[in-house]
C-alpha cells in the first residue's frame, strides 16, 4: 500500500474514486514545475547575455523567453482553484512552484533595471553627438553614468 500523495495513483491506474483527478493534478503541477524552472533557466540565461553585452544571443533568446512565458500563463490559468489548493500531496509541489515564480519575477525585474540602465547611457551618449553634430545645447546631458548609475553591478 502507498502512502497518500505519492502520486502512485497516476502509475496504478484505478483505485479509489477520484484518484484520476489527483493524478491529472499532480501531472499538472509537474507540467507548470517543468515549464517554471526552464523559464527560470531561460530569465538567468538572459541575464548573462545582458551581463556580457551578448546583444546576439538575446535575440535568440527573447522568442524562446516569451513562448515559455505564455505556455507557463495558460498552464496556471488552467489550473483549477480547487486543484491549487488541495491537501493531496501536491502542496509541496505547489509550494516549489511559487518559489520558482517569486525568483522569476525577481531575476525578470532586475533584467529590466539593467536594460532601462543601459538605454539610458547609450541615449546619453547620443545627445553628445546630437549636440555636437546640430549645434551647442545650453546643458550637458545628464545620463546614468554621471549619476552613479548600478549599471557596473552584475545584472
Amino acid at each position: 500500500m502507498h502512502a497518500p500523495g505519492t502520486g502512485q495513483a497516476a502509475k496504478g491506474g484505478g483505485g479509489a474514486k477520484g484518484g484520476g483527478v489527483h493524478a491529472h493534478r499532480t501531472q499538472d503541477l509537474r507540467t507548470i514545475l517543468e515549464t517554471a524552472t526552464s523559464l527560470l533557466e531561460m530569465v538567468e540565461e538572459e541575464s548573462r547575455c545582458l551581463k556580457e553585452r551578448d546583444h546576439e544571443a538575446l535575440l535568440h533568446l527573447l522568442p524562446a523567453k516569451e513562448g515559455l512565458a505564455r505556455a507557463l500563463a495558460a498552464q496556471l490559468q488552467r489550473l483549477s482553484p480547487q486543484a491549487a489548493g488541495g491537501d493531496d500531496g501536491g502542496g509541496q509541489t505547489l509550494q516549489e512552484i511559487k518559489t520558482i515564480l517569486r525568483h522569476i519575477e525577481a531575476r525578470n525585474e532586475a533584467n529590466r533595471q539593467f536594460i532601462l540602465e543601459s538605454l539610458d547611457i547609450y541615449q546619453g551618449i547620443l545627445r553628445l553627438f546630437e549636440r555636437d553634430l546640430y549645434g551647442p545645447s545650453a546643458t550637458p546631458p545628464d545620463f546614468a553614468a554621471f549619476r552613479g548609475s548600478s549599471i557596473h553591478r552584475e545584472a
